[in-house]
């Protein structure tokens, strides 16, 4: 509970601070600090923090009540306020025009996935993923809420999983390795491409330069006909390929 509301821009002492308002009623800044064992200095500025946000009020006493506000009128003030900001910078901030594409190196597994969250939150039209279903968890819901709004997503993994998106795509082909790579294709304009390690730091690439989108495009084509091919001509490929459509790589080299 703490990690959502610090998510909603509160630090440690201002969460918990609300959290105790909200669980067991109107306090003053001495209770709330005997409760939560903090400093009352500390304890006052976070009610006052809170305050000032929208999210406790305070009655006019000669002790200061202090009452949490409703976490649904909390939200939606902030949501007002978001899509308020949001349009006002939409509008008014431009980049200059740069036609040298930009490589960044992303390094670590926290900061590839908020990364790969970012690039989900931000997708107008369409997300192409190919990720191990170890990486897949924390993403999944950002897919699936991209999807909700609108976006065209194509989920590729290994194995099945319980979702509600529409498009998921069973890689044919899974070789045991300790490197599990992944790339993420938004709107057919930005790539970000990688890798999870399980001995070494984790890495990867983000980029909008055309070749790298093109060919992360081409892959994922690659993936939905090897897929479609797998379930539309089963027992041929059983017959000819021993039920692997990739041993045609072997038969070629032989």
């Amino acid at each position: 509970m703490l990690e959502h509301l610090k998510s909603l821009g509160l630090t440690e002492t201002e969460a918990r601070c609300y959290l105790c308002l909200y669980e067991n009623g109107e306090q003053s800044g001495y209770e709330v600090a005997k409760n939560l064992g903090i400093s009352r200095s500390n304890v006052y500025a976070s009610l006052a923090s809170l305050h000032q946000k929208g999210m406790c009020r305070v009655s006019d006493e000669k002790t200061s009540i202090y009452f949490a506000v409703d976490i649904n009128e909390v939200i939606d003030q902030m949501k007002v306020e978001f899509k308020t900001s949001a349009r006002y910078l939409e509008a008014n901030l431009h980049r200059k025009g740069n036609d040298v594409y930009q490589f960044f190196s992303i390094n670590g597994y926290d900061q590839i996935m908020s990364a790969a969250k970012r690039m989900i939150a931000t997708a107008k039209k369409s997300v192409l993923i190919d990720v191990w279903n170890e990486d897949l968890a924390p993403l999944l819901n950002y897919l699936e809420e991209a999807e909700y709004h609108g976006v065209d997503v194509k989920l590729v993994t290994f194995k099945p999983i319980e979702t509600s998106l529409k498009t998921v795509i069973l890689d044919q082909k899974v070789m045991p390795q300790q490197e599990r790579d992944f790339s993420i294709l938004v709107d057919e304009k930005k790539v970000l491409i990688g890798t999870f390690n399980y001995e070494y730091n984790s890495s990867a690439l983000e980029t909008e330069h055309p070749t790298l989108v093109r060919r992360v495009l081409a892959e994922h084509h690659h993936d939905v006909i090897i897929s479609k091919l797998s379930e539309e001509f089963k027992d041929q490929i059983q017959a000819l390929y021993d039920g692997d459509i990739y041993n045609i790589i072997k038969d070629s080299k032989n």
